[in-house]
């Protein structure tokens, strides 16, 4: 009996051993993606739609090599820092989506959760006050208002759920960001007068 328990512990050691190795991937690749999604969305600040979309194509491009090696070992895919790259992935590429006036869509990954599309959702609205901030000072003031009418859409849709812990802290972080779009918008109306 203690041969088979010391077997037993070993097969445990190796399998735990293997998800370690495949997290190291993970955490390597998963940086690769959240940076691919920080730079699409500095590129749309910048105005670079094209480097956006580069930039986005990329991060789905290794988020998909990626997802392949998770669904061989699918506890990875709850790892922390895989779900931070996809959820940034995802706020640009929502992101992206808004700013162009295109419908949204899901991603094409098998891996991405409600709750990662609902926080990048949230995240989208202090994206836009910043997007709303830099049309204002181009004179775009009908970008600006599509900011803020999309700002109010995105916390329409979260307050349809209970939503608790982190997403309830971007939810009331989205509310904020809407008074921050009404206060420029305010601020642009006093310099048509």
């Amino acid at each position: 009996m203690t041969n088979q328990i010391f077997v037993f512990c070993q097969k445990q050691v190796e399998t735990l051993n293997q998800q370690k190795q495949q997290r190291e991937i993970i955490i390597g690749t998963g940086r690769k993606v959240l940076m691919a999604g920080k730079s699409a969305t500095f590129a749309l600040h910048d105005g670079d739609k094209k480097l956006a979309e580069t930039k986005i194509n990329e991060g789905i491009a290794l988020a998909k090599e990626l997802e392949k090696k998770i669904k061989k070992m699918e506890i990875l895919n709850c790892d922390g820092s895989w779900q931070a790259s996809v959820e940034e992935l995802t706020e640009a590429y929502l992101f992206n989506l808004v700013v162009n006036k295109k419908d949204l869509k899901p991603l094409p990954l098998k891996s991405v959760q409600a709750y990662a599309y609902l926080g990048a959702l949230a995240d989208v609205s202090g994206e836009l006050v910043r997007y709303a901030v830099l049309q204002a000072t181009d004179g775009n003031i009908a970008m600006v208002d599509y900011c803020c009418a999309s700002a109010k859409e995105i916390v329409r849709g979260l307050s349809n759920s209970y939503l608790s812990g982190p997403l309830r802290q971007k939810s009331d972080d989205a509310k904020r960001n809407i008074k921050r779009l009404e206060q420029i918008r305010y601020e642009l109306s006093l310099t048509k007068k």
